[in-house]
Order: structure tokens, then sequence, then C-alpha cells
């Protein structure tokens, strides 16, 4: 069973997911966790949110399996603007509608706050940000995909 709920860096299994990504060379949860920690960034601004999706085991234990966040765009000058943040799914469950389930709690109300919401992906989440209705972004260093309310 899986389960959309809020975290934090403190949440249980946030170091273990964390530690895989750095394997992968991946560093937004280090950001995350850093920019936690230090104030800059708690997800707690209107229109904002963090969440995780949990898997529950046999003995109703949840273990973190993906991230994400939605927040003001920081790097943009427009009021309305979005940023999805942090998106990351364990490897071990990759390609199985997790981030698209995630992605889709994100997107909803997001329009509410935002008229477009923006992400910087690695090449190899743009077929994914594709299908789920983002246009290419060029001219922008900070921004490969954009999502319009």
């Amino acid at each position: 069973m899986l389960i959309i709920a809020p975290l934090d860096p403190f949440t249980a299994s946030f170091d273990s997911l964390l530690e895989e990504s750095k394997l992968e060379g991946q560093r937004m949860l280090v950001r995350l966790r850093d920019n936690w920690h230090s104030g800059v960034n708690r997800f707690a601004l209107p229109g904002e949110r963090l969440n995780g999706v949990f898997c529950l085991d046999d003995h109703h234990q949840r273990r973190l399996v993906a991230t994400g966040g939605r927040n003001i765009d920081p790097y943009s000058h427009q009021q309305r603007a979005g940023r999805i943040r942090h998106l990351y799914v364990t490897h071990a469950l990759r390609r199985q509608g997790i981030g698209q389930l995630l992605m889709a709690h994100l997107i909803d109300g997001a329009s509410l706050y935002f008229n477009y919401l923006n992400t910087h992906a690695p090449q190899a989440a743009y077929a994914f940000y594709q299908r789920l209705g983002f246009e290419p972004v060029s001219g922008d260093e900070s921004v490969t995909h954009r999502l319009m309310f």
C-alpha cells in the first residue's frame, strides 16, 4: 500500500533515501536537508508542500520511497511562479507510477497559488515531465520545463 503524506528531513527512513540519492550522484535531498536545517526552505509558505510516498510493509511500518515538493519559485521574479523541487524516487521502484502519483498530488490545487510550475530536470527526466504536460523551456538556466495553468 502507498501513502502520500507530509515529510521533513527528520522523517524515519529519510536518511536512507538521502544516502541512496548521494550514491547516484544526486544532490537534491542533500539540499533539501541543508535548506531545512538552516531555515532557508521549509515549504511553509502559502501554496507550498513537501510530501513523501511511503510504502507500508506487512507490519504496518512506513518506509519512505519518494520525495517531492512544491515551492514558490525562488529563481523567478514573477509573484505567482511555483516550482517542483526535490523529486526523487528510490531506484528499486522507478517506472512503477510512484513519481506520477506524487506529481499529481503536487500539481493538485497548485493553480490556486501559482500561474505555472517550473522545474529544472535532468535530461533523463525530460520525457517524464512532458508526459505530465510540462512544456520544454529554453533560454532560462534555472528552468527546463513549465506547466501552465
